[in-house]
């Protein structure tokens, strides 16, 4: 029988690099995980770095014993990034595998499951998403960040002007957004903290992700001369780095940065020269060549077991995808610690009354959710003369609530 995309995803997952110890967890009482991506489709190559991340983390977990002693299995379904499609993957996991979490392909997925997931199913769930709402625990309850939403992300940067601007009088800051509701999300967060923190914000772009005068755009960008020009929303469309190399052309002096997906190391090395200098918000550490972290350090040898060539630099996916898994390994490890059912309330239950978790090094400072978000993240620096590895330039910053 030729097996099915489903059932290949499956066996994918179950397979372990470390398959040696998988024998002596206990069979027949899985702890099962789900994940809806677009293996398929325009983010495809982001979503098989979050897959290879969620399954290394899980294969790593098992060859460590599991969850107090019960293996895990983890299941993965293409979506297209379509939701209708993610919706229907995940009510045939409900159906069928009843996982105790699930990790969601999108900020669409997690707003169209909200309600029958509030009042049918109750599941666990994490996501790619970092959209500020998703974090409102009315609407919600279930969804939890593997790090910071777009508000807070946006509030490490504007802290990190404030702190690091030496010229006179206030910092001027630039904000290029994409005309998208993902990219719109932060923008009253940060003309409020801006004025807050004395950072005159000069000028707000908003550019479609294609079809836009990059020139005309680059221009009014010129005109207004910023100190700092902060990107957000664009997540891999390539528009914001022809503004990079533009500006670059025009001799603009700005310090350009980004929030989450546009601080990859991917895109950085697209766009060249023009992104040398490039700050950018981390959630996670990167760079596991010589870490003594335990998780970097798994993460080092597992990807250098697979790949002899690998250079010590996971991309940003890779790392969300590996933080996604721990967060619903944890979520049931906790429910289990404190008594509390394998249920969607009971893990609920337990990553709220988790405090100061030691991510083992991915997160570089305790972690207790705020809400149901993780508002750390530390500000990287790409050069160009370091192969655009991203070298933090602030500690981990956490961001206090307005």
């Amino acid at each position: 029988m030729t097996p099915t995309r489903r059932q290949s995803l499956k066996w994918i997952a179950a397979s372990t690099l470390l398959a040696p110890a998988l024998p002596a967890l206990a069979q027949g009482n899985d702890i099962v995980f789900g994940a809806t991506l677009p293996l398929s489709g325009p983010f495809a190559a982001v979503a098989k770095d979050q897959l290879e991340g969620m399954k290394d983390y899980f294969d790593y977990l098992n060859a460590k014993g599991g969850i107090r002693g019960r293996k895990v299995r983890f299941i993965a379904e293409d979506t297209q990034y379509k939701v209708d499609q993610a919706i229907a993957a995940w009510k045939k996991f409900m159906a069928s595998d009843n996982p105790v979490a699930v990790f969601g392909d999108g900020t669409g997925f997690v707003r169209a499951s909200a309600q029958e997931n509030n009042e049918r199913y109750k599941v666990l769930m994490t996501s790619t998403s970092y959209a500020s709402d998703l974090e409102d625990p009315a609407k919600y309850g279930y969804h939890f960040m593997s790090g910071p939403n777009y508000s807070e992300a946006v509030d490490v940067l504007l802290q990190y002007v404030k702190t690091n601007y030496k010229g006179g009088g206030k910092p001027k800051l630039a904000v290029i957004h994409s005309a998208s509701e993902f990219g719109r999300d932060p923008l009253a967060h940060l003309k409020k903290r801006a004025d807050a923190l004395g950072i005159d914000v000069v000028l707000v772009l908003e550019m479609k992700f294609s079809g836009t005068d990059v020139a005309a755009e680059t221009i009014k960008l010129r005109q207004a001369r910023p100190d700092y020009t902060l990107i957000h929303g664009f997540g891999g469309a390539p528009i914001f780095l022809e503004v990079m190399k533009l500006a670059k052309d025009y001799g603009l002096q700005t310090q350009f940065m980004g929030t989450f997906w546009e601080s990859s190391r991917t895109l950085m090395k697209r766009a060249g020269p023009a992104a040398d200098g490039f700050l950018g918000v981390s959630n996670y550490a990167w760079v596991t060549t010589g870490a003594n972290a335990p998780m970097l350090k798994a993460i080092d040898e597992i990807k250098r077991k697979r790949d002899p060539k690998y250079d010590g630099v996971p991309d940003i996916y890779y790392m969300q995808g590996w933080m996604s898994a721990m967060l619903m390994a944890k979520a049931a490890e906790e429910a289990l610690a404190q008594g509390k059912p394998l249920t969607g309330e009971g893990l609920r239950d337990a990553l709220r009354a988790t405090k100061n978790w030691d991510t083992g090094g991915v997160i570089g400072a305790p972690v207790t959710f705020v809400n149901n978000s993780i508002p750390l993240a530390q500000v990287v620096r790409f050069e160009a003369a370091k192969d655009f590895v991203p070298t933090p330039v602030s500690g981990w910053i956490n961001v206090d609530r307005m």
